[in-house]
């Protein structure tokens, strides 16, 4: 997703280092970690569920596909 390498984690701790100050950062940290934890979730969770509507829709077709009506039979010979 995000290409980070360290020199750019460096910049960015240096920069809220500045910016927040050696006491806040501990807290802001924290809360950023908590922030990432929370999307990551929301987002696998929402992989699983589109996964598993596009497998129920596909098996729901294969299955309208591979059964016939008695109709479609007598047409057919």
């Amino acid at each position: 997703m995000f290409e980070i390498g360290g020199l750019e984690v460096l910049v960015i701790a240096i920069v809220a280092l500045v910016v927040l100050g050696p006491e806040k950062l501990p807290h802001a940290a924290a809360k950023t970690a908590r922030a990432i934890h929370t999307l990551r979730r929301a987002w696998i969770n929402f992989q699983r569920q589109l996964f598993i509507e596009t497998s129920q829709e596909e098996q729901d077709k294969n299955a309208d596909t591979c059964v016939s009506s008695p109709k479609e039979e007598e047409k057919g010979e």
